[in-house]
């Protein structure tokens, strides 16, 4: 009972000690975001929305933004010079140029403004093309540690030695799907996985295979990766698995990154908060160009 009666005077203690306490958070003012990835020979496009506070509502799934932006003026300069003006797809909730295509080896400027906004803006600068020299895909060339068969994807490229390059290397199926687990030995592909204890920490995604020229800068590279067998075989209706090589400018390989980070955060309750790279001025998201090559697997 003595027991009871100290317990019961220590829970009246705590509770009294409770008080409410409102937190006046100052109102942002409201910035435009983007998202933008264009290769060359392509006419590039955004997706535009705009920041929300820490007190609205959250997006709901399967329906249209409620924060897109549709009265926008978009800009796109090409080295300095006015190329073109975004025009707003309604069906494709997309800004689309109609005029400039991207061109390797130029430098993009994305101008971006709204009624309620401050004006944004983002620049690009779109690597030379790199080709691939020679690509091999061989059929059950090993068995990984549970004994299982993987097929290997063996690609090759010269890289320039006169500059500091990033390359993204995609690998798709004849869906046009991406691979959840990539497997390579090559020490200077970024190890982007996915940092779960029940996910196995050698799975690369087919989309972010990442690497930059430190360690090869000049010279022949040679990249080998491995999938798990029948993963990449052609698909009557559909096609051929295929590879691209992306020549990419330092933001998007950061960007990418940061992209990895902050998906690892999102799913881990004791991670500290990680902000998205971005490289727009006076604004969020990402504006980026860059030059591809691509080959099919046989």
């Amino acid at each position: 009972m003595k027991q009871l009666l100290i317990i019961t005077l220590i829970s009246f203690m705590l509770a009294a000690c409770e008080r409410e306490t409102h937190i006046n958070i100052p109102p942002q003012p409201p910035k435009l975001a983007t998202e933008s990835f264009s290769g060359q020979n392509v006419f590039p496009e955004a997706y535009l929305t705009r920041t929300r506070g820490v007190t609205d509502p959250l997006p709901i799934s399967g329906q249209t933004d409620i924060y897109l932006v549709r009265n926008a003026t978009v800009l796109l300069y090409e080295n300095d010079i006015l190329k073109d003006t975004l025009k707003y797809n309604a069906g494709q909730q997309r800004y689309k140029a109609a005029i400039a295509k991207i061109q390797a080896g130029k430098t993009y400027k994305l101008v971006l403004s709204a009624p309620g906004f401050p004006t944004a803006e983002a620049v690009s600068v779109t690597p030379l093309l790199v080709p691939i020299n020679n690509m091999t895909f061989t059929r059950n060339a090993r068995n990984d540690i549970d004994g299982n068969p993987q097929d290997e994807v063996k690609l090759s490229f010269t890289d320039n030695g006169s500059t500091e390059d990033y390359y993204l290397v995609r690998i798709y199926n004849a869906y046009h799907d991406i691979l959840y687990c990539v497997n390579t030995n090559d020490k200077d592909v970024e190890k982007l996985v996915y940092e779960d204890p029940f996910y196995p920490d050698d799975c690369l995604q087919s989309n972010r295979l990442l690497l930059s020229d430190k360690n090869f800068n000049g010279t022949n590279k040679t990249l080998i990766f491995y999938t798990e067998a029948g993963e990449l075989e052609p698909t009557p209706g559909y096609g051929k698995a295929w590879v691209e090589l992306l020549h990419v400018n330092k933001e998007y390989y950061t960007y990418i990154k940061s992209l990895n980070t902050r998906e690892n955060a999102d799913d881990n309750p004791f991670a500290e908060p990680v902000n998205l790279y971005t490289n727009v001025k006076n604004g969020y998201g990402m504006f980026t160009t860059y030059a591809m090559a691509v080959d099919s697997l046989q």
